[in-house]
C-alpha cells in the first residue's frame, strides 16, 4: 500500500500521504474507504482531504485512472462526497492537469483548490473554517 493517511488533530482535515509506488486502483480505493470511516465518525459538517501528490511521478494513465477511481457518484470518502473538500498538494504539471480535468461533467465539475505544500494547504483550509 502506497498511501498513508495522516489525522490532523487542530482542523477537521486528514492527509493522503500517497507515494511510489503509486498503483491508482488500490491507492486510491484505499484512501477513498479510510476517509469514508473518518466521515462517518465525525461531528464536522465539512471535512477535508488534502491528497499529498508531491512525491509522486503521475503518468497520464495514473492520472486517468486515478481520476476515475476518486470520483465514483455516490461512494462514502470519495471525491464527490458532499461532506468532503479535496485539495490537492504538488507542483508536477500533472496536478494542474488533474485540477482541469476535475472541472470537467465526467469527473464531477469540481473546483479543486491546488497548492504546492502542505503547510500552504492547512492555512488556506484554516482560512476556509474562518469564514464559515
Amino acid at each position: 500500500m502506497s498511501v498513508e493517511i495522516e489525522h490532523l488533530e487542530d482542523i477537521p482535515a486528514i492527509i493522503a500521504h500517497f507515494r511510489e509506488p503509486f498503483t491508482p486502483n488500490e491507492d486510491i480505493i484505499t484512501s477513498i474507504k479510510q476517509t469514508a470511516q473518518i466521515l462517518d465518525t465525525t461531528e464536522h459538517k465539512i471535512f477535508y482531504r488534502i491528497d499529498d501528490l508531491s512525491n509522486l511521478n503521475i503518468s497520464f494513465s495514473d492520472m486517468v485512472q486515478g481520476m476515475a477511481q476518486s470520483t465514483q457518484k455516490n461512494t462514502p470518502g470519495s471525491s464527490l462526497d458532499p461532506r468532503l473538500r479535496v485539495i490537492l498538494v504538488g507542483s508536477d504539471d500533472f496536478i494542474l492537469q488533474i485540477q482541469n480535468f476535475a472541472k470537467q461533467e465526467q469527473y464531477g465539475g469540481m473546483n479543486l483548490s491546488v497548492f504546492a505544500t502542505i503547510a500552504e494547504a492547512k492555512k488556506y483550509i484554516r482560512t476556509q473554517l474562518s469564514l464559515e
